[in-house]
């Protein structure tokens, strides 16, 4: 009994299953199909932005006539025909902002409900205009508003210039207001992101060159300390000319190997021993080729000295790169 309970249920069970996925991808092609919806909203949009472009080049076009034809407006004669001129250009560029309000809006509406594109196959659109995301969206619509209301209020003070009050301060106070609020909510967070990483990337990449200049600044220096100052006043004994000889070698084997390990430390790089490790090798036998062939005359005469104390700094360079790496990890854990 329990045998034939258990496969009516199985039966029951699979039979539900076969009729609830149709339903469900019915659901899925209807809510897709349902998206072009979002077509009422971009072509009223797009028709609203193309009446205000022409609302605006109106307003260009009274402006032309107050500068050439004298051409006062209603209700303006109080006023200067440059200070008319310059409102009604302030009112075609409030006009010209809320038209490129509704072209973003229409655009980011269809890359986001319409379009299947990627955005970076679009190379013909400006990068702050690409829509990824709502939050983008949400962020640029923003940002043009705070302009708007900007231009708002030059046009409020301009026509008011000599009945200026205190009134007038709620709009700059709401300029502040929603400038902080953007900037709070980070509505692009993807971006904000982003920013953050190429920011963090050129000032880390500043640091490699920072350091590496005073690496090679140190190195000259030190080098023509002892040639200039040690070499001379201390090369009585044996020990100290052989030490002397040869410190530009290990020097130089040391701080441009460093070089290296500063890059690697610095951005992260992967395979960073590799690369550290490489780095010292070739300037090793760099400084080998030299003593053994002098090609920029800073050795005259072949020194076996110079050769090893060539390989002593670009070893000290691989420990100095070990022990950061080390020190780096014991603080981590």
């Amino acid at each position: 009994m329990s045998f034939h309970l258990r496969l009516c249920t199985n039966i029951k069970l699979y039979i539900g299953h076969r009729t609830a996925i149709p339903d469900l991808n019915i659901m899925k092609k209807a809510l897709y199909i349902f998206r072009y919806i979002s077509l009422i909203a971009i072509i009223c949009s797009l028709i609203g932005s193309l009446l205000l472009s022409f609302i605006g080049a109106w307003k260009t076009y009274i402006a032309i006539k107050i500068v050439l034809f004298d051409y006062i407006p209603v209700g303006k004669v109080y006023l200067h025909p440059a200070d008319n001129a310059t409102i009604y250009i302030l009112k075609a560029l409030d006009t010209f902002l809320i038209a490129l309000v509704l072209f973003i809006f229409a655009r980011g509406v269809f890359t986001l409900f319409v379009s299947n594109k990627n955005n970076s196959e679009n190379n013909d659109v400006l990068k702050w205009i690409r829509t990824p995301n709502i939050g983008h969206l949400k962020n640029v619509l923003a940002e043009v508003i705070i302009i708007i209301l900007f231009v708002i209020f030059l046009e409020v003070v301009f026509e008011n210039i000599d009945n200026l009050k205190w009134e007038f301060i709620i709009i700059p106070i709401s300029i502040l207001l929603l400038a902080l609020g953007l900037k709070f909510l980070r509505l692009d967070k993807e971006e904000h992101k982003k920013q953050q990483i190429l920011r963090m990337k050129s000032k880390n990449r500043m640091r490699v060159i920072a350091i590496n200049a005073l690496l090679f600044a140190a190195l000259f220096g030190l080098i023509s300390l002892n040639k200039e100052v040690i070499r001379p006043r201390m090369g009585e004994s044996l020990l100290i000319n052989v030490i002397t000889g040869c410190f530009p070698n290990f020097i130089a084997a040391y701080l441009i190997s460093l070089a290296a390990v500063s890059a690697v430390y610095i951005r992260k790089w992967k395979r960073g021993r590799l690369i550290v490790v490489s780095s010292a090798i070739v300037v090793f036998i760099i400084l080998v080729i030299e003593e053994l062939k002098p090609m920029w005359g800073a050795s005259t005469y072949f020194d076996s000295y110079d050769i090893i104390a060539s390989g002593i700094g670009s070893l000290l360079a691989i420990l100095t790169y070990e022990l950061l790496y080390f020190l780096k990890r014991k603080k981590l854990s």
